[in-house]
């Protein structure tokens, strides 16, 4: 007989009750057969046993910067073990038996940044996962993105993740739009996810504008007159990068102006400018005068252009911090720029934001498939940290030489060329970038390393 299964008695005559049992199961399912023989008769008993099992009834906990404590319940049909939490956790116990056990979990006050980790528990066949967060100080809940951009890419939907030490509940929102709609208004404890989608065919210019501000808020209700912590989620709304003219969404006051050092041919250049959806305005070139635009945090500033006879559109200069979003080509074809694909110059673009207060360009499209000159466009603008998407698949001399040169806060950059991956068309591009970051590039293309390729030590993906 096998070592797992014990019998009350082996023999007996008459009618007798005979216990069966089982050692606890530390792996696969297992069977046996126990045969029981008379003088003239023979039955087969099959005995069968599950494998191990292990359940754990909560896969998540967050605690706020305060600490405190949660309970979890292990049921397990053998033997477990912790086999590894975080530091700042302490538990009451890291093994066990077989049956249902309760683990009580502590976390003192946080003084620092927000903390994270796993705690395993293992039998010797089975995992369990339950992750846990303590907020940073000074934070009961939080959502992440906190951030976001609804777009016809992510056809109007955002997907979030709310961590809140008790009941939440979404509230309170300072503005918002109509057509917004959440997948639940309230949560419990811990970590959940939240999507919220937004009809995208009500998008006008009053969405680059007018931010969606929500309030996820701690509890189940608003007290009044006692503070109640909240976490706030901005979302904005653009139907479609493409039909969007070249766009700066200003986050800090200054201003933007358009600049060549001397006059030259500049009287067959134009750009046009609109402040938060105003009229449109002729900006002049500054050289000892012309149109400095005087902006603040929140304004939105729109531009196109006309600029198809000579190379170069020449520089912007800036002292206000962006983002930019929106097709560069509204420069070159004005209103009719939707739909563009094609450049008059191999020098259109070069040194177009050099210098510049740019944090990110993540947004702006750039449709022209010939691969005009994109030298130094960038060049210097250490605020940048992500670089527009380059969608060509075929280089041609000169077109990203210098592009993001300088760029020390550069830590994203995808670009999907395929063809003529060389020193004549990327040398230099990402000279002195961010020591870590990460690089999307086509499956197929080949890249040398450092910085006329793929810089030293940053992620590469394949797409």
């Amino acid at each position: 007989m096998v070592d797992w299964v014990n019998l009350s008695q082996s023999s007996g005559s008459g009618y007798e009750l005979i216990s069966v049992t089982a050692t606890p199961n530390t792996g696969n399912s297992r069977t046996t057969t126990i045969t029981v023989s008379g003088h003239t008769a023979l039955t087969n008993v099959v005995i069968e046993q599950a494998e191990a099992s292990l359940h754990v009834d909560t896969t998540n906990h967050t605690f706020s910067y305060t600490g405190g404590t949660f309970e979890f319940t292990i049921n397990s049909n053998s033997g477990w073990t912790i086999t590894s939490y975080p530091d700042w956790l302490s538990l009451s116990s890291v093994s066990g038996s077989s049956g249902s056990s309760i683990v009580t979990v502590t976390a003192g006050t946080n003084t620092g940044d927000t903390l994270t980790g796993n705690i395993v528990i293992t039998d010797n066949n089975s995992l369990e996962t339950i992750d846990v967060l303590q907020m940073a100080d000074g934070v009961f809940i939080m959502i992440t993105p906190s951030e976001f951009t609804f777009t016809n890419a992510n056809n109007g939907t955002g997907k979030f993740t709310v961590y809140c030490d008790t009941e939440w509940t979404v509230g309170g929102w300072i503005n918002y739009f109509d057509e917004d709609s959440f997948s639940r208004l309230s949560g419990p404890a811990g970590k959940t996810e939240l999507t919220v989608t937004t009809d995208l065919s009500y998008s006008t210019y009053r969405e680059l504008n007018y931010t969606s501000v929500f309030n996820i808020i701690r509890g189940t209700e608003i007290t009044p007159g006692v503070y109640t912590p909240t976490a706030q989620l901005f979302a904005r709304r653009i139907s479609d990068l493409t039909s969007l003219y070249l766009t700066f969404n200003v986050l800090s006051s200054g201003t933007i102006a358009w600049y060549r050092p001397t006059y030259s041919d500049l009287e067959e250049k134009y750009i046009y400018y609109r402040l938060n959806g105003g009229t449109w305005n002729e900006m002049r070139p500054v050289v000892s005068s012309g149109t400095r635009v005087n902006v603040n945090t929140g304004d939105v500033v729109e531009f196109r252009g006309r600029n198809t006879k000579y190379d170069g559109i020449e520089l912007f200069k800036t002292t206000a911090k962006f983002e930019m979003l929106g097709n560069i080509t509204s420069l070159l074809y004005g209103e009719h720029f939707t739909g563009q694909t094609s450049c008059y110059s191999n020098t259109a673009f070069i040194e177009l934001f050099m210098n510049t207060t740019v944090t990110s360009a993540e947004d702006l499209i750039l449709p022209a498939l010939d691969v005009p000159g994109y030298g130094s466009m960038f060049e210097k603008c250490r605020y940048l940290t992500k670089a527009p998407v380059l969608s060509a698949k075929t280089l041609t001399t000169g077109c990203y030489i210098s592009m993001f040169y300088d760029c020390t806060s550069l830590k994203y950059v995808k670009c999907l060329a395929e063809h003529r991956i060389n020193y004549l068309t990327v040398s230099d591009w990402l000279h002195n970038v961010s020591e870590n970051g990460t690089f999307v590039k086509a499956s197929g293309a080949t890249w040398s390393s450092g910085e006329d390729g793929i810089p030293n030590n940053w992620t590469i993906i394949n797409e």
